[in-house]
């Protein structure tokens, strides 16, 4: 029965937890009585403290052991939710990235011209090197205006593929509450 000195077997515990949630009291006695009565006083106090799962667990217990696959689905849809969140506030994040150092290069090459054009003394060839300059910081803003803009495509097709996945989680919710139900009526 014990895996070691003093320890519950698991697998007891799991096979206590699979019997019918109006016979668990019963069958978790029965089985610290014989442990109790086996010399096993440890595994038999740490049966005694098992507590009955509720109705909402039993039937999910339930459900899984008798639609693992249904279960598996849900924990898949899960997962694949939170990689689809996960990749969505990734790219925003770097398209944001890239828009802030674009600006940053704005600020800079604005800063640039307006000195260039101030000071006296300049050769006009360094001002038109600034303004180059503000050209170049123009076109990456550009782009990473575009770049925000495709993340911001990718964030809603993640947000819709959440929606499915949420959508698809409900099916087989309705599914588990079914089978709840039909297990209960049998």
């Amino acid at each position: 029965m014990a895996e070691g000195e003093g320890e519950l077997d698991v697998e007891a515990a799991d096979d206590l937890y699979a019997v019918p949630l109006d016979r668990f009291v019963a069958e978790r006695d029965a089985l610290a009585k014989r442990l109790r009565h086996d010399g096993e006083k440890e595994p038999a106090a740490a049966v005694r403290k098992l507590r009955k799962p509720s109705v909402p667990a039993a039937a999910v217990n339930s459900a899984v052991r008798s639609r693992p696959k249904l279960a598996k689905a849900v924990v898949d849809a899960g997962e694949r939710l939170g990689a689809a969140q996960h990749a969505a506030l990734a790219g925003e994040a770097r398209a944001e990235q890239r828009v802030r150092r674009a600006e940053k290069a704005l600020e800079a090459a604005d800063g640039a011209a307006d000195d260039a054009r101030s000071a006296a003394g300049k050769v006009a060839e360094e001002a038109s090197e600034a303004d180059d300059a503000v050209a170049t910081a123009r076109t990456q803003l550009g782009r990473a205006e575009r770049a925000q803009a495709k993340a911001a495509k990718k964030l809603e097709t993640a947000q819709s593929q959440l929606e499915s996945a949420e959508e698809e989680r409900e099916a087989r919710a309705t599914e588990l509450a079914e089978a709840r139900a039909e297990a209960e009526q049998n």
